[in-house]
């Protein structure tokens, strides 16, 4: 974990908001879905568990995946939080800016991109908005 990743994770950890505890039964068994179906993925190889072996695994990941589901919850929330206190903007050039760095990090064009997220490029705003908050926790 970078000192970057360690520095946001903290913030949220002690970032005061409340945390909907049925926002977090739906993300922990979407995690527990997402694990069973990679566990049975990997049965089909010659290294994986055993397919009776998968519940047993779940079952002993329950707490890490308990914890992992409250933390993104609340991470999601506390960039909201952050994004209106702070009332980030984002301009053409930062998203045509995203853009280029998406199509960088996926080898493709950004006329793709553009097809995809239209060419105003509007669905990337979140992200952007999201990078500024990571940015401003960092800066503190």
């Amino acid at each position: 974990m970078t000192s970057r990743e360690a520095k946001i994770r903290d913030f949220v950890k002690t970032y005061d908001i409340e945390v909907p505890q049925e926002k977090v039964a739906e993300e922990y068994n979407y995690m527990c879905l997402a694990l069973k179906q990679q566990l049975h993925y990997q049965t089909m190889g010659s290294s994986g568990l055993m397919p009776w072996q998968v519940k047993e695994e779940v079952e002993q990941r329950q707490e890490e995946l308990m914890e992992a589901a409250y933390y993104e919850i609340k991470y999601d929330l506390v960039m909201k939080d952050i994004i209106e206190k702070q009332e980030f903007e984002v301009t053409k050039e930062e998203l045509e800016a995203e853009a280029a760095a998406m199509a960088q990090r996926q080898n493709t064009t950004v006329e793709l991109i553009k097809s995809f997220f239209g060419e105003e490029l509007s669905m990337l705003e979140k992200d952007v908005k999201i990078k500024k908050a990571e940015d401003w926790i960092c800066s503190l």
